[in-house]
């Protein structure tokens, strides 16, 4: 079964003319930055990943483990799909708008530098919610 972020790699071919529509308003309305061509990465940190299929456009969570330190695995996680013959570009602009608040609510604070991370990014130092950037600076007196 192929991967459903094989638009990651550079697109197989042409869009349908719809998706590619559609694709050009997401260009123009999400916040950026955004990368890829089959495949839009949205923020930094990522908010959203969005995959045009031939005949859909799948919508993802992005989820990342640590199944050891320092070697993320990303697990994206699908919240739904836009099918060419049957949705609209309003209905993928709802879904979208849906995962992006769902991930932003997921960030924590980071007791050190004050700033909101994705889970991914945050560890614990002493029972404290610390970022990885903070850990692995040094910042912190251990």
């Amino acid at each position: 079964m192929p991967s459903r972020l094989k638009g990651a790699l550079g697109p197989v071919g042409p869009l349908p003319e719809q998706l590619e529509q559609w694709r050009q308003r997401l260009l123009r309305q999400l916040p950026g930055p955004l990368h890829g061509v089959r495949t839009l990465f949205v923020g930094d940190p990522l908010k959203v990943i969005i995959t045009f299929e031939d005949d859909r456009v799948e919508v993802f969570l992005p989820q990342v483990e640590w199944p050891l330190p320092n070697v993320p695995r990303q697990k994206p996680q699908l919240q739904g799909c836009i099918a060419l013959a049957d949705g609209s570009f309003d209905a993928l602009l709802a879904l979208i708008e849906q995962t992006i608040h769902r991930r932003v609510q997921s960030f924590r604070e980071c007791s050190c530098c004050g700033r909101r991370m994705p889970p991914e990014m945050m560890g614990s130092v002493s029972g404290q919610a610390t970022c990885r950037r903070c850990i692995e600076g040094r910042r912190l007196l251990l």
